[in-house]
């Protein structure tokens, strides 16, 4: 799962600066280039308000972070298929552009 590599995505889709997002999600920015670096994990409410930032509900957010390997290997032909289309259809759903 690429948490952390996704909020960046979508941070920098929205055209926030590092700065002015940690500003808007309440933390600092040390603490956002740690979480969008991958080297720590939000706590749920700092998720909470990421999310509420991003103007994505908090299961988006975690679909549009799901990588190949973290789908179980007897369903990963599914997901080829279908994951790409439900991405876009997620990005085109909350107005950010691919």
């Amino acid at each position: 799962m690429k948490l952390g590599e996704t909020i960046k995505e979508l941070r920098k889709r929205k055209g926030f600066s590092q700065s002015e997002f940690a500003a808007k999600c309440s933390i600092s920015p040390t603490s956002l280039s740690l979480i969008e670096s991958g080297k720590k994990r939000p706590h749920a409410k700092t998720l909470d308000a990421i999310c509420g930032a991003l103007e994505i509900p908090e299961p988006f957010l975690y679909f549009l972070s799901t990588t190949e390997s973290d789908i179980p290997e007897e369903k990963r032909e599914a997901y080829k298929i279908l994951g790409p289309t439900i991405k876009s259809m997620m990005n085109q759903l909350f107005d950010m552009p691919s």
